[in-house]
C-alpha cells in the first residue's frame, strides 16, 4: 500500500510517472493486437459473405431458391419477391446529422489539443502521443462519433486532465484488463467462425469444392422433387 502522506507522494511522483509511462504503452500494444484480432474477425467473415455470395450462390442458388419458392406454395403463401436495400452508411448519417457532425468535430479538436506532440520533448512520449493521433485521425476520416468518445473519455488517464498519478495508474490497469478481455473474445470469435461449415469449404481446394457441390446439388435436387410431389398431393386434395 503506497503511503497517503503528501511529502511521500511527492518523492515517489517520478516512479509513478514512469510506471504511467510504461503503462501506457502496454496499453498502445494491447488496442493494437486487439484492433488486429478485430480486423482478422471482419475480415474472415467478408471473405465468407463474399464466398458465399459470389461462389456458392452462383453455383447452388438456383436450386436454393426454388426451394423456399415451394415451401412458400406449400404454405399458400405468394412468393417473396425480392427487393434491394440500401446500404447503410454512416457516413450519410454524420452528413444528415448536424447535431452528430458538430459533436464529431468539437471532440475532434479537443483531443487534437490534447495529443498534440509537438510540445512533449521526451521521444517515447511523442511516439505514443504520434501513434495514438494516428487512431484519432482515422476514426474522424471515417467519422467514428463513438471511436472519438472512447478516446477523450480515456485522456484523463493518459494525459493526467486533473487526476493524480495514483488514480491514472488505476484506470490504465483497468483499461488493460478490460483490452485483455476484449482480445480474448475476438480470438475465441475466429476460432468459432473458422468452424463455420463454409469458412471450411471456401479453404477447400478447388477439387474438394467440386465434390461438395456436386453432393450438395444432388441433396437440393432432390428436396425440390419432394417439395414438388408434396405440393402436387396438397393442390388435388383440395381438388
Amino acid at each position: 500500500m503506497i503511503n497517503k502522506n503528501p511529502h511521500a507522494l511527492v518523492s515517489k511522483e517520478p516512479e509513478l510517472l514512469h510506471k504511467i509511462k510504461n503503462l501506457k504503452k502496454k496499453v498502445f500494444e494491447k488496442e493494437t493486437a486487439l484492433f488486429d484480432a478485430l480486423e482478422d474477425f471482419v475480415a474472415i467473415q467478408a471473405r465468407i459473405k463474399d464466398f458465399y455470395s459470389k461462389v456458392y450462390l452462383s453455383r447452388l442458388g438456383k436450386y436454393m431458391e426454388k426451394i423456399e419458392e415451394l415451401k412458400e406454395k406449400m404454405l399458400g403463401k405468394v412468393p417473396k419477391v425480392k427487393k434491394h436495400l440500401p446500404e447503410f452508411s454512416l457516413t450519410k448519417e454524420i452528413d444528415e446529422n448536424p447535431e452528430v457532425q458538430k459533436e464529431l468535430k468539437t471532440i475532434y479538436r479537443k483531443l487534437a489539443k490534447l495529443y498534440h506532440p509537438d510540445r512533449i520533448k521526451d521521444m517515447e512520449e511523442r511516439d505514443f502521443l504520434n501513434r495514438r493521433m494516428s487512431d484519432i485521425n482515422e476514426s474522424f476520416q471515417k467519422g467514428d462519433i463513438d471511436g472519438l468518445r472512447r478516446y477523450l473519455k480515456r485522456a484523463d488517464a493518459e494525459m493526467g486532465l486533473g487526476l493524480s498519478s495514483l488514480k491514472r495508474i488505476k484506470y490504465l490497469d483497468a483499461d488493460l484488463i478490460v483490452l485483455g478481455e476484449m482480445k480474448a473474445l475476438y480470438d475465441k470469435k475466429i476460432e468459432i467462425v473458422k468452424e463455420n461449415q463454409m469458412c471450411k469449404l471456401m479453404n477447400k481446394t478447388d477439387t474438394e469444392k467440386e465434390e461438395v457441390y456436386k453432393e450438395t446439388e444432388e441433396r437440393l435436387k432432390f428436396d425440390i422433387a419432394l417439395h414438388q410431389k408434396i405440393l402436387k398431393s396438397l393442390n388435388k386434395d383440395e381438388e
